[in-house]
């Protein structure tokens, strides 16, 4: 997740145009994604990533690197927390997406003690909400 150096994640009404994505933020981004089987969206990222990711695969013009982010996106498994959407969408380009209402602490417990890749939490709202039910990210949590 990209903070600024005072913790914030976005600026007024979600701006995220502070964020730099170059060359090097991409590459970094192939190598997370490729450590990672499961994706964790609040509503508002699911939809940005959904609205944006399914179509540049599908673009010719979409570099090399971004083709490679929205193949590695759209095969790993995605779960989507929300209360307000009343279902989730698999496309050919937004496959393995699942809808929970709300987090539920024993059920990430048990996603983080499965074998497999890394969990990557995708929205800064759920990371806070992670914090406050006591998930911590370190693999030596029990």
């Amino acid at each position: 997740m990209t903070l600024s150096l005072d913790g914030y994640f976005e600026g007024l009404n979600h701006d995220l145009s502070w964020h730099n994505v170059n060359d090097e933020f991409n590459k970094f981004a192939i190598e997370q994604l490729r450590e990672t089987g499961l994706i964790l969206f609040g509503r508002r990222t699911h939809q940005l990533m959904e609205g944006f990711w399914p179509k540049a695969a599908l673009d010719p013009e979409t570099s090399p690197d971004n083709q490679e982010i929205a193949r590695l996106i759209n095969n790993a498994e995605k779960i989507v927390f929300s209360r307000t959407l009343d279902s989730v969408r698999e496309t050919e380009n937004w496959r393995n997406v699942k809808l929970r209402r709300k987090v539920d602490p024993v059920e990430i417990r048990r996603l983080k003690e499965m074998p497999g890749k890394d969990i990557w939490v995708g929205t800064s709202d759920l990371a806070v909400s992670f914090i406050k039910e006591g998930l911590r990210s370190t693999s030596s949590d029990s």
